[in-house]
């Protein structure tokens, strides 16, 4: 029983259908996601002003 899981999850790693690729995908996602909304966040609060005055002076 357990050899015949261990060869469809072997057939399905080897299609490159099985499910880690996925989740890694979407974990990559889920961590830029982040990431961009942290720097937006910061951005907002702190380097608001900051930002403005070197727009100004450009």
């Amino acid at each position: 029983m357990a050899e015949d899981l261990n060869k469809a999850e072997d057939r399905w790693r080897n299609r490159g259908l099985f499910r880690p690729k996925r989740s890694r995908r979407w974990g990559r996602l889920l961590f830029f996601g982040i990431v961009l909304l942290l720097l937006g966040l910061f951005l907002k609060e702190a380097g608001s002003e900051w930002l403005y005055e070197w727009l100004q002076t450009r």
